[in-house]
């Protein structure tokens, strides 16, 4: 008799359901075989992680020596007898030798993002100090990132020459303009200084750098970057003070300026020497700020303006090259006798300009003679200066 259509039916049901189950089956199978591949996986990156480390020794048996680590951490001892480190004390007789931190030898590295795109050379043809030819050449290689002529971010080795000179004994090296501690070049420098003192953090000028530029560069590289200029602004401010604190005089002045993009005034300190300059930025040019910034110079005489703050100074020398600019603009402006008075003061100016060190006593006449021409000045500007410049006319004759 054949089969009813129900029961048709409920044999294809039933095969159907087998193929299910089947399927089922190979997809727990599948499961199994990827969660296996990705337990070994994630092994295989730990033993990466670990070989890539690059404080990581070089050494075969770090994955040992981690094991044996977490294994003393749980039993709360620090050594194999639960005493000591473990770790034999570093050699300090003859011989010995540390273990060197970083990557193993031949490793190509994970911390440089920035390739080189091409390499320029610093010659160095001859000794610096002495001028006799160098042997023993070499060169030393320096990656270094900075912006080009287009204002990208580009990235370069420089190839600094170097040898030795048989004459004076001393190992030389090309100079290159690039600070020590940090990769990147002057422009950069001066612009991470610049975002730094406008109270960018280093994560902020990290993320900047990025983002405007497309040049990746971490925080810990920033803060790297700004300890290098730090300490060479520092070597330079040390040779600057050196260089006042030898001399006899200084010449001094202020001048206001804006401060910051939202148009603040503030004033700009500038003492000069004939090789050294410094320069300081305060909010105001009263005491206080020429105390705070100018305080290790004070002791020195000085030829500033006619500003009060500089009678802080150990000695004040009015600057005649501005009253004699002041006498000459009135000569020049067709005042009565102007020409007159301008001559007789280029005459009195020249005369004391080859005496030598003279006694305050000695300087009495010198400024009875200065008072005896202001009664012939027109009142004004011109005649004010002259009368609060007497006193201090003659302070490079009593030094």
């Amino acid at each position: 008799m054949a089969d009813s259509e129900a029961t048709l039916l409920r044999r294809e049901l039933a095969a159907v359901h087998g193929e299910v189950e089947a399927l089922w089956g190979a997809v727990a199978e599948r499961d199994a075989a990827l969660a296996e591949r990705d337990g070994e996986i994630a092994r295989l990156k730990a033993r990466l992680a670990a070989y890539e480390n690059p404080s990581a020794p070089s050494s075969s048996r770090s994955l040992f020596n981690s094991r044996r680590n977490d294994f003393r951490r749980k039993r709360g001892s620090r050594g194999s007898d639960g005493e000591g480190s473990g770790r034999p004390a570093p050699p300090g007789g003859e011989g010995g030798t540390r273990r060197r931190r970083g990557p193993p030898e031949g490793h190509a590295g994970v911390s440089h993002r920035n390739r080189p795109a091409f390499c320029t050379r610093y010659g160095l043809p001859c000794c610096p100090s002495c001028g006799a030819g160098l042997e023993d050449a070499g060169c030393v290689h320096k990656l270094v990132s900075d912006f080009d002529a287009c204002r990208r971010m580009v990235s370069f080795t420089a190839v600094l020459e170097t040898g030795w000179c048989p004459r004076c004994g001393a190992r030389a090296t090309a100079p290159s303009p690039f600070l020590e501690g940090t990769s990147l070049g002057p422009v950069a420098l001066g612009l991470v200084t610049e975002l730094f003192w406008m109270r960018c953090t280093d994560a902020d000028i990290s993320r900047l750098f990025e983002a405007f530029f497309r040049f990746r560069i971490s925080a810990s590289a920033v803060a790297s970057a700004r300890r290098a200029v730090s300490g060479a602004l520092g070597r330079q401010l040390d040779l600057i003070k050196l260089a006042f604190l030898a001399c006899a005089f200084v010449q001094g002045d202020e001048a206001g300026i804006k401060i910051g993009i939202r148009g603040r005034s503030g004033y700009v300190w500038v003492s000069i020497r004939r090789r050294a300059v410094f320069v300081a930025a305060s909010p105001g040019r009263r005491i206080p700020a020429l105390r705070e910034h100018l305080r290790w110079i004070l002791h020195r005489p000085a030829v500033p303006g006619g500003r009060a703050p500089y009678t802080r100074f150990a000695g004040v020398q009015r600057c005649r090259r501005r009253l004699l600019a002041r006498a000459e603009a009135a000569a020049v402006d067709g005042k009565p006798d102007g020409a007159a008075r301008y001559d007789q003061m280029i005459e009195f100016c020249r005369r004391i300009r080859g005496m030598g060190a003279l006694a305050p006593l000695t300087m009495t006449p010198l400024a009875r003679e200065i008072r005896g021409m202001i009664p012939a000045y027109p009142e004004g500007r011109l005649k004010e200066h002259l009368s609060r410049a007497v006193p201090h006319m003659f302070t490079f004759l009593a030094h």
